[in-house]
């Protein structure tokens, strides 16, 4: 492993195919936008930590645990949503043993670009709605000619955990996680 790079284990999937962990470092190439002749999609599910198995139930909380203590500087350091997210830690995992939670929920969805001067600009491009635990939304463009995709949950999940100014349950999406045209990330319930 080349120094500078982070790796993070990533389980944002295909939707619709069968889960994988991912592994990249943060210089990584995203996937072309030739690739992807259909555009872009971003799946969210939902899911109650209620009705999650004992050994999973653990793994849920030791990990919304550590995300409460990540060191975001108020959603500037994006590199820190990647430690001990359920969404890319424990996905595949909820999307294998778990019934979807039967909730609604808009998740907004924004462009995260940085000027020259490293400042992030952040732009709202739209909102996911998510019907009975499950909801996609299509990008306009290929998200990958962005810093970064940043999702605002509503406050009633318990994750995403509550990060940046203002705070709210957040999970960001750096270009370079886009390796497939259709992601999936997770929030839960109570």
């Amino acid at each position: 492993m080349k120094t500078g790079f982070v790796v993070a284990a990533l389980a944002l999937t295909l939707a619709g195919c069968a889960s994988q962990q991912i592994v990249q470092p943060m210089d990584s190439q995203p996937i072309s936008a030739k690739a992807c002749p259909n555009g872009w999609t971003l799946k969210a599910d939902a899911f109650s930590r209620g009705s999650l198995p004992p050994d999973l139930l653990n793994k849920v909380d030791r990990a919304i645990g550590a995300a409460k203590v990540r060191k975001s500087r108020g959603g500037t350091n994006l590199e820190s949503y990647f430690t001990d997210s359920v969404s890319r830690t424990l996905g595949p995992e909820l999307h294998e043993l778990v019934e979807l939670a039967d909730v609604d929920a808009d998740i907004v969805i924004r462009y995260i670009d940085k000027d020259p001067d490293g400042h992030l600009i952040i732009r709202r491009i739209g909102v996911l709605q998510m019907k009975h635990g499950t909801g996609t939304f299509q990008f306009p463009d290929a998200p990958t000619q962005y810093v970064a995709v940043g999702t605002g949950w509503p406050e009633f999940f318990i994750s995403p955990t509550k990060s940046g100014s203002p705070k709210e349950p957040r999970l960001r999406i750096l270009r370079w996680e886009w390796r497939q045209c259709n992601l999936r990330m997770s929030g839960i319930v109570p």
